[in-house]
């Protein structure tokens, strides 16, 4: 059962990609390297439907099978393992973790062999929440966050480490419609400040909540772009349905601005009423003729479809579609040329992020590393997904896009935020790409693994 189940889904994500030619591969920030830290925004195990997880251990020494094991110099390393956190609609959340031997490769499939099937109930964390404007409510979709950790990986008082050696592939599968699709996770390079392999990032206490930090991970952008979308509806003269889902997740902040007290991957950002929302966002949707119109939702986690995010305007049964003159740009010809209902979204998250300090923002849990702070944490980054999908007679396409940002932290607001701003553009503080900081001796393929550039810090 399980083999034809696997079969099953890659003959469709096969034949989404390959149907008539006119669907592309899913597209991905430019961060798609190996990392210490993955998020997947996106995941579906609702009636019909099942999400699998590809990890890869791409590294031929470090090993993360949650044993002990020996450099080339013969000194003692781990055991390391691989922690999943995964949250639901609410922001409440459940974890597991994985061993990855070096060079192996691990699938996950949500609906069988994952905690997140046991947890899909009434009241449970990725149970059914109350549908909104931003969030489907369906039982079974969330996100997850995943890093590299000391010990098990469980998430009880385990540290997180410098290991930049993780990929990983989201693949969901609509069984019922023989659709599918799959996306690369976003990859988050970790670095110590002793830039040593299995040298701690973050310590954290029982609930997961970090109390000490001894580096930071990258950030992820506050601003976030759909390159495309198709108009929703119905085409009048093929008879086409169009529909597209948007997937947007607020993770934890990871440290960026290295002001050590930040959230650590996989720990509680506040539940419910009590907590803060991760996405404040102003979403400017535009269409083909330079039209546009702002929507300002609140939410935990994004999660639905077109028509409940913005209603009529993204519906192609009002779309300016006549060419050349329902454009008023200059090059009109070229805007609507196709006549197609085409368009793409700008947005930006104003949410911050927990602080972890005893005067923190309200509703955050707290660390006890005894500092104080501003009460205020910095801005919270995002990761999503689009996912489009034209349904007729003769036709049942789709594809998935990532979504594009800039992680650059001085991108966001800078006027409200001048020292991140002076710090980051100075080279002094908040890089927002570690890749050129950090040892890649992880990633070798020579066995070059010592004592002199790991460690073993827990």
């Amino acid at each position: 059962m399980k083999q034809s189940r696997i079969r099953g889904f890659l003959a469709a994500a096969a034949a989404v990609a390959v149907v008539g030619g006119t669907v592309a591969p899913a597209l991905a920030n430019t961060e798609l390297v190996p990392a210490s830290r993955l998020v997947s925004p996106f995941f579906d195990i609702s009636s019909g439907r099942d999400t699998f997880y590809m990890l890869v251990n791409v590294s031929q020494d470090v090993n993360l099978n949650r044993v002990v094991y020996k450099t080339n110099g013969l000194v003692d390393r781990g055991p390391w393992g691989v922690h999943l956190e995964h949250y639901g609609q609410s922001c409440d959340r459940v974890d597991e973790s994985t061993g990855l031997t070096p060079g192996d490769i691990d699938q996950f499939d949500l609906l069988v062999n994952s905690v997140v099937r046991n947890n899909i109930g009434a009241g449970q964390a990725i149970g059914p929440v109350t549908p909104s404007q931003t969030q489907s409510g369906v039982a079974g979709r969330g996100w997850t966050d995943i890093d590299v950790r000391f010990g098990q990986g469980t998430l009880t008082t385990s540290t997180s480490l410098q290991a930049n050696v993780l990929l990983g592939t989201a693949i969901v599968s609509d069984f019922g419609s023989d659709f599918a699709f799959a996306y690369p996770m976003a990859s988050i390079v970790g670095s110590a400040y002793s830039n040593k392999i299995g040298a701690r990032i973050v310590q954290r206490n029982a609930t997961g909540t970090a109390t000490a930090w001894f580096g930071r991970y990258e950030p992820l952008p506050a601003r976030l772009f759909v390159p495309i979308y198709f108009a929703d509806g119905t085409e009048s003269g093929s008879g086409e349905t169009f529909t597209s889902f948007l997937a947007i997740a607020g993770p934890p902040d990871g440290n960026w601005d290295g002001y050590d007290d930040g959230e650590a991957p996989g720990q509680s950002t506040g539940k419910g009423l009590a907590g803060p929302a991760n996405l404040i966002l102003n979403m400017i949707v535009w269409d083909g003729c330079e039209q546009n119109t702002s929507f300002n939702p609140t939410s935990h986690y994004l999660n639905n479809t077109y028509e409940k995010l913005f209603g009529s305007t993204t519906n192609r049964s009002s779309w300016k579609t006549a060419v050349p003159s329902a454009c008023p740009a200059s090059f009109a010809s070229r805007d609507e040329l196709s006549g197609q209902a085409v368009g793409w979204i700008d947005i930006t998250n104003s949410a911050k992020a927990c602080d972890n300090t005893p005067d923190g923002t309200a509703g955050c849990p707290v660390g006890d590393a005894g500092a104080t702070g501003s009460g205020t944490g910095q801005p919270r980054g995002m990761v999503g997904i689009n996912v489009s999908n034209v349904v007729s007679s003769s036709v049942n396409l789709g594809d998935v896009t990532r979504l594009w940002g800039d992680p650059s932290p001085w991108g966001y607001n800078s006027s409200t935020n001048p020292q991140w701003e002076a710090e980051c553009k100075s080279g002094l503080d908040c890089n927002y790409s570690l890749v050129d900081l950090v040892d890649h001796v992880d990633t070798d393929q020579n066995g070059t693994l010592t004592d002199t550039n790991s460690i073993n810090e827990n």
